[in-house]
């Protein structure tokens, strides 16, 4: 079953329309951000740390596209009908979300073996995090993927997840927090809140956080499944 749903969505990301432009953007995309790392490089003046921090960044700017691609690749699904007709003709409600997760875990395949070939062509220093890139796309893939249940509609959910993803998360973060009276400069320099964020992934770029930023993922993962099991059950054929 599992070898079928591989076959089933490579066909659909290779004849989707989205996926192909979205590729060509992302390649003049992924241009423009390697030739910013002779800049990231300059900012690991203070350590380890600091390199692994600007990379993060520029690991979170890289995937602004490949988000847009799977949320676009499940919203058509709902807007074309195709989930209800998988169902009518025998797949069930978990055997479509584990279509999806497969779904992006082929797309975080498909833009880190890019990432890799610019990597080797333009940036070698950045070699090193191609798997991390990859479990990074895996992780973030799945968080937008929910919101793509949510609203299935595919302008709509890109922008409701920018909006979190980028810019409400801090808000929301830095409203609870003052609400307990603890006071912080920037969410990136927090570890421990990160591990609660759509942003979890960030600390797998950095070694003695690594296990931390793994489970973390895994943990969130896992609720998002649940999440959009949840949401597919009420979903009406």
């Amino acid at each position: 079953m599992i070898i079928s749903f591989f076959k089933t969505e490579a066909i659909k990301l290779y004849n989707s329309r989205s996926t192909k432009i979205i590729s060509i953007v992302y390649v003049f995309f992924i241009l423009v951000v390697f030739s910013m790392t002779g800049f990231a490089s300059s900012l690991s003046s203070e350590g380890g740390n600091a390199e692994m921090g600007a990379y993060a960044g520029l690991i979170l700017l890289l995937s602004i596209l490949p988000i847009a691609n799977v949320i676009s690749n499940i919203c058509n699904e709902f807007s074309s009908n195709m989930m209800k007709q998988n169902i009518i003709n025998g797949m069930t409600r978990n055997q479509f979300i584990l279509s999806k997760c497969i779904s992006n875990f082929i797309l975080s395949i498909y833009y880190s073996i890019l990432f890799f070939l610019f990597a080797l062509l333009l940036s070698k220093g950045m070699l090193q995090y191609t798997f991390h890139y990859a479990l990074s796309l895996f992780f973030v893939f799945n968080i937008a993927s929910s919101f793509a249940f949510i609203f299935k509609r595919t302008g709509l959910a890109i922008g409701v997840f920018y909006a979190y993803y980028l810019f409400g998360e801090f808000l929301i973060y830095a409203r609870l927090l003052n609400l307990f009276n603890i006071k912080f400069d920037s969410i990136f320099e927090e570890g421990n809140i990160l591990v609660f964020t759509t942003k979890a992934n960030f600390l797998l770029f950095f070694p003695e956080m690594q296990l931390t930023g793994l489970f973390a993922c895994v943990v969130i993962i896992s609720m998002m499944l649940g999440l959009q099991s949840l949401l597919i059950r009420n979903t009406s054929l």
